[in-house]
């Protein structure tokens, strides 16, 4: 008997012992799921938010597994969230990723370049925590950055202003390239910031010279902008683009800093579109008219060549003709060989035996019986957009102002080297052409080779008889016209216009007709302000929509 009560004893106290070891490894249990909880509720969270800071505002988007409620590939089908109670953490701000008890597509989401903050139009600092660039070494070729005033407005560039009281958040965003000893900015239109020797700012140059280029000088946390002939940018009453001899604070001084996830032009303006073309039954009919040398005159046989290749591109234009005034047989030949029109009746000037244009334009005006004429060099060679600059302008113009209309077309053109012997055209004439534009030299501003110029324009201005051929003319034209108001477009940015050399570039300097036309250009008013960066319009393709732009000189260069 005492040995069963004694077995009874034991089993008592092996079983009092037992529960005591479990009560204590309950809290140790609790425990251990108290901190796993937190781990999951919290800890993930914060991670989630700093990968979010990481990648920028709005700069992540959702992949296949990265969501947070969505498992990994051969996880389970269990979400973290609903696998833990609890509150959860708040979903980041991004409109591309899921909330967590969304239903997930299983479809790939694309990562696409991440483009600035859609708040850079108020601070470019209020997405991501941007401190302002402080030292010139801070500004590489390559980088994006803003440049805000002291009123808080921004540099932009902005195409004609339709009425918009404010720019968009690519025309803030300028690319920063080092050169000729100094920074160049680019703008989302590839042009560059310019500044002429008038002292005044522009936004039309594809390629950074002198001009395009300004001396940066930081003052903590604000800089000037110096340009070539020292003198500075500045915020003015009117927002003009006029420079300032003088660096007054804070008139010219800057807040330059850097846009953040923005590193391709893609990212900040935008994937570029090549130019959409207007069709040939959209354009305008005009006439387009020349007088170009004798071919028996021309000194080498490859001039003689060019002149054929001008001929036949000028013949595949669709234009309502092209004249070609000309008494020399083999020349009329040529030109009739391509179809053109060939006018040998026009005034000869007697001391020169040269026409004059005067007289060239009032005969093409007659023959033509076209609202537009264009007048042109013998030796330039020319694709569609020549006549899609002239209707876009033509167009403008009946937009905004009343008959008859009056504008002017001018601009520069780009030498090219043609040696090539026995050279023929390819069923894509155009690439071709544009290709020797691509690897020639844009000329001097000064100097223009073709005048597009409206019927109701040229009968309303005094002309005076310069000769074809001789210098002074050009400069004087555009110069008196811009001086006088008339609408004078500067068509460079969007006219392929190529100059074939023939070895001489300005070997009509030297001539008696040259020093006539200074004479006269002196008499009438001067050839000053003739430059095509003098006209107050301009045309660009807009790289984002592939479409002809008009762009204002004098217009706004700060913008909210």
């Amino acid at each position: 008997m005492r040995r069963y009560i004694g077995y009874i004893v034991v089993l008592a106290l092996i079983l009092l012992a037992g529960q005591h070891r479990l009560s204590r490894l309950g809290p140790w249990h609790e425990n251990t799921a108290s901190h796993w909880n937190h781990t999951h509720r919290y800890g993930i969270g914060v991670h989630h938010r700093h990968r979010n800071a990481i990648w920028g505002h709005k700069g992540w988007q959702q992949l296949p597994g990265n969501s947070l409620s969505q498992p990994a590939a051969g996880g389970n089908n269990k979400t973290p969230w609903a696998a833990v109670p609890g509150p959860r953490p708040p979903t980041p701000y991004n409109s591309s990723v899921a909330a967590p008890d969304s239903k997930i597509s299983t479809t790939p989401t694309r990562l696409l370049s991440p483009g600035p903050s859609a708040h850079i139009a108020e601070s470019p600092a209020a997405a991501v925590p941007v401190t302002p660039l402080t030292q010139l070494n801070q500004l590489v070729t390559g980088i994006f950055i803003t440049i805000q005033a002291s009123d808080g407005r921004y540099l932009a560039a902005v195409n004609h202003n339709t009425g918009q009281g404010s720019a968009s958040q690519r025309q803030k965003v300028w690319r920063v390239q080092l050169g000729h000893g100094g920074v160049q900015l680019q703008c989302h239109s590839h042009a560059f910031l310019s500044a002429d020797l008038e002292g005044r700012l522009s936004i039309d140059r594809m390629a950074a010279r002198r001009y395009e280029t300004f001396h940066v000088q930081f003052r903590g946390t604000t800089a000037s902008l110096m340009s070539h002939h020292k003198k500075y940018v500045a915020v003015n009453a009117a927002s003009s683009r006029q420079l300032d001899a003088t660096a007054t604070a804070p008139t010219s001084n800057f807040t330059f800093r850097r846009v953040p996830n923005c590193e391709s032009e893609e990212a900040c303006w935008g994937s570029v579109q090549s130019p959409l073309h207007t069709i040939s039954k959209q354009l305008i009919p005009v006439v387009l008219f020349s007088s170009p040398k004798n071919i028996d005159k021309m000194l080498t046989h490859q001039m003689q060549q060019n002149q054929l290749l001008v001929f036949d591109i000028w013949s595949r234009l669709p234009t309502k003709t092209t004249i070609v005034f000309t008494d020399d047989p083999k020349t009329a030949q040529a030109a009739k060989n391509n179809h053109l029109t060939i006018e040998p009746k026009f005034f000869i000037h007697p001391k020169f035996n040269q026409p004059t244009y005067k007289t060239l334009f009032d005969r093409a005006i007659e023959i033509g019986d076209t609202d537009v004429v264009i007048y042109t060099n013998g030796d330039i060679l020319y694709t569609h957009d020549l006549l899609e600059t002239v209707t876009f302008v033509a167009n403008f113009v009946k937009k905004t102002s009343e008959p008859p209309y009056k504008f002017m077309v001018v601009g520069q053109r780009i030498n090219y080297e043609l040696t090539q012997p026995g050279f023929t055209w390819d069923p894509d004439w155009e690439a071709q052409i544009r290709a020797f534009a691509r690897q020639g030299q844009l000329f001097q501003a000064n100097a223009q080779d073709y005048f597009a110029v409206s019927r109701a324009l040229w009968r309303e201005i005094f002309v005076p008889p310069f000769v074809v051929g001789g210098t002074s003319f050009d400069n004087w034209l555009t110069g008196r016209l811009i001086e006088a108001g008339h609408t004078v477009v500067d068509g460079t940015g969007t006219v392929t216009a190529v100059h074939l050399n023939h070895g001489h570039l300005k070997g009509s300097h030297k001539e008696p007709k040259s020093e006539f036309n200074t004479e006269l250009a002196l008499k009438y008013g001067g050839w000053g302000g003739g430059s095509v960066t003098g006209c107050q319009w301009y045309t660009m393709w807009d790289p984002a929509t592939g479409r002809m732009t008009l762009w204002d000189r004098s217009g706004s260069l700060l913008w909210a």
